[in-house]
């Protein structure tokens, strides 16, 4: 017996209702829990993995050898805290087809053509072969939005597609799409003619199939990466020259700070921060005009915006990054770096932390390209960009928080 979601919604885990209330809600469809049985007569219908009470993972129905090489791809990208022990328990769980039937089913009935469906016709077109997906759910936010990795009926993998559902996702979506385009680009060009993803640059980038526009949302779809690509946990240091010819590929120059893609980000940042705690906006607003009164000139380019461990692999000695929805070009260099150094200390141990592993790069940031006698101007406009975002995100001054924006 299936429990529709119109009576059960609420048993639904979270992670899972958000997924429907954004790719299946919308087209009237009828969603439900069901066996491989009904799966069989479905409209769509998913795996959960690796159980109900905690999905992360939706694979559509069908032989388990396929579903289990699915599982498995990118499984050197994955962290063995979180994410290697998902992949270990739904591998395990598809050990048959006879033990895979007994897993229950995502049921989707009726409705109209699905993201999913569209994504996957799409991509079809010009991969040249039938494509099945899976669906990586992730916690409720404003900035989750559905993603579709696609693969051919082996489990390789050949696409992978995110959409947009709001405002702030749009956005997101919109500017990888322009960014990827730009980087192609770009990267043909240093290949001197050749493909894309030439040799003769130093990182790679997953190359756009298409995009197109759903109910007024962007959805970019693009190639895969290396199958057997593995997580490259380098410092930026170590990965200077990646940085250097990211930067390159955008508005490189110097500029005076008020010029900088910064300076009206932070403004309106702040602006924002106002409306929920004077204090910490008026802090944070006297350091940034600290930095945006200097008369002196910065070096800027393009900034991947997110530069962190789990958005760099690589494999043969090769780079490659993802996840350009932040990016922008004309951002002070020394800003991806220094986003890696806060977002590890971060993950660790808090803000306060990432303020002091920012803090501690004084000093190493002229390797990287910045100004002579820029780097503590870079450091602040980094902190008080990054607080202040942290601030409008939760919408509340945690003590944490707070404790590192008054230490600025």
């Amino acid at each position: 017996m299936t429990r529709e979601v119109g009576s059960a919604v609420a048993a639904f885990h979270p992670r899972l209702r958000a997924y429907v209330d954004n790719v299946w809600s919308p087209i009237g469809a009828k969603v439900s829990i069901g066996t491989a049985r009904e799966a069989a007569t479905a409209t769509e219908a998913y795996l959960v993995l690796p159980n109900l009470a905690d999905p992360r993972v939706l694979i559509a129905d069908g032989p388990a050898r396929r579903a289990r090489a699915m599982m498995l791809s990118y499984r050197h990208l994955r962290g063995r805290a979180g994410g290697w022990q998902t992949v270990a328990a739904a591998t395990a769980l598809l050990g048959s087809d006879r033990l895979a039937g007994r897993l229950p089913r995502l049921i989707v009935e009726g409705g109209g053509t699905s993201l999913i469906a569209e994504s996957l016709a799409a991509a079809r077109t010009h991969v040249g072969t039938d494509l099945t997906a899976m669906l990586t759910l992730r916690d409720p936010s404003p900035v989750a939005k559905p993603t579709v990795s696609m693969f051919d009926e082996s489990g390789a993998p050949r696409a992978y597609a995110k959409a947009g559902v709001n405002a702030i996702t749009d956005a997101m979506v919109s500017t990888e799409t322009r960014t990827l385009t730009e980087l192609e680009a770009w990267l043909t060009t240093r290949g001197v003619g050749e493909s894309p993803n030439s040799h003769a640059a130093t990182f790679e980038v997953p190359g756009v199939l298409t995009s197109f526009t759903r109910d007024d949302h962007p959805v970019l779809i693009t190639r895969p990466m290396p199958a057997q690509i593995r997580r490259d946990s380098r410092t930026p240091a170590q990965l200077s020259p990646v940085l250097a010819e990211i930067a390159a590929s955008g508005e490189a120059g110097v500029l005076y700070w008020g010029d900088t893609d910064v300076a009206a980000c932070v403004a309106s940042l702040v602006a924002e921060v106002g409306e929920i705690d004077a204090e910490i906006a008026g802090r944070l607003g006297s350091v940034w005009e600290r930095v945006s009164c200097r008369e002196s000139e910065v070096a800027v380019g393009r900034s991947h915006g997110d530069w962190v461990r789990w958005n760099i692999g690589s494999i043969d000695g090769r780079v490659t990054v993802w996840d350009w929805e932040s990016s922008r070009t004309r951002v002070p260099l020394g800003f991806d770096a220094l986003h890696w150094w806060f977002q590890n200390a971060m993950a660790g141990s808090g803000p306060v932390a990432g303020v002091g592993a920012v803090r501690r790069q004084r000093g190493a940031l002229g390797d990287l390209g910045v100004t002579h006698g820029e780097e503590d101007a870079v450091i602040d406009a980094y902190l008080v960009e990054r607080l202040a975002e942290q601030v409008t995100k939760l919408g509340a001054v945690p003590p944490p928080l707070r404790e590192a924006i008054l230490s600025l």
